[in-house]
């Protein structure tokens, strides 16, 4: 009897576990894709999602809320923003020369969108001003920089490439350069206006020339935490600088009345207009030129009692 009720108890888990198996394939051989793990949303929102206001879901609680409960009306297909074609920067080659030591000049450039995949570069050097020569024995097809080993340190330098296409070279890059008597320097440095300490910088192309040019973001004074209360401590300031001279452009002083802090001043820095000038967004407030001029609340907290503009 015992072994009668052993054989039966196997013979149940065997079709319970054939039950389950075909109906996590759907058909056999048929995989069907998950909807989502528990605790975890899905990727899309389902077929039917409503599009209106509703109440979460236990796998859209916080911190698990997926991105479709936080925007029910989203459309992965739908099309966003106001222009027919999309925004995007209209950059130069970037050419770059940099001496890394022992004689040697590190060139580099950009691969343009526009380029076709079969492009190829040639480089050249002009030294004081004389006729370029070609650098390069063979159109450069798989990189986009080279290393010029034999320019004259002791003479101005200028150097820039040509895509190939074809066999037939295309129009030259803007030129980078070196003085004479160059010194190792293995980056790019701009002076600033002032002895600040950047928080961030913003990078894009401030005036159309398809150079990528800076926006600093600095403070006299120090940031504070959303969770710990005390006095504004001092202005948030932006400054432009070109990218192609290193030459200050201007500056933008948010005053006293925006908390200092990351939590408070961020920045935008993109074209939004299809100008090839990028537009600079940041939060502002009624401007104080001082502490004295801040509203009540700065200082001794949080900011909440100024209007705000952005």
């Amino acid at each position: 009897m015992a072994r009668k009720v052993m054989l039966s108890i196997l013979l149940i888990c065997i079709l319970s576990c054939s039950i389950v198996a075909q109906d996590q394939t759907g058909q056999r051989g048929q995989r069907r894709m998950p909807v989502g793990r528990e605790g975890q949303g899905p990727t899309r929102p389902p077929a039917g999602n409503e599009r209106g206001l509703r109440e979460l879901a236990a796998e859209e609680i916080p911190p698990n809320l997926n991105f479709y409960a936080m925007d029910p009306l989203y459309n992965p297909d739908a099309v966003l923003g106001w222009a027919e074609e999309r925004i995007e920067e209209k950059l130069n080659r970037g050419m770059l020369a940099i001496s890394t030591g022992e004689g040697k000049v590190y060139l580099g450039w950009r691969l343009l969108k526009s380029d076709p995949e079969d492009v190829a570069f040639n480089v050249y050097r002009s030294t004081a001003g004389r006729e370029p020569v070609k650098l390069n024995a063979q159109p450069l097809t798989k990189t986009t920089d080279f290393v010029d080993e034999e320019a004259p340190p002791d003479q101005a330098n200028a150097w820039f490439i040509r895509p190939t296409i074809n066999n037939r070279e295309g129009e030259a890059s803007e030129r980078a350069e070196l003085p004479a008597n160059w010194p190792t320097q293995q980056y790019k440095s701009i002076p600033t206006k002032d002895d600040v300490r950047a928080s961030m910088v913003g990078i894009a192309d401030l005036d159309g020339d398809g150079v990528y040019d800076f926006v600093i973001k600095h403070s006299s004074g120090r940031g504070k935490d959303p969770g710990r209360i005390s006095p504004n401590s001092g202005a948030v300031k932006y400054d432009g600088y070109n990218g192609k001279t290193g030459e200050f452009m201007w500056r933008i002083d948010l005053g006293w009345n925006v908390d200092n802090g990351v939590w408070w001043t961020p920045m935008i820095v993109r074209d939004l207009d299809g100008d090839n000038k990028a537009e600079v967004c940041v939060r502002t407030s009624d401007y104080a030129a001082t502490r004295e001029q801040m509203h009540p609340g700065g200082q001794t907290g949080f900011l909440l009692d100024v209007p705000e503009s952005r």
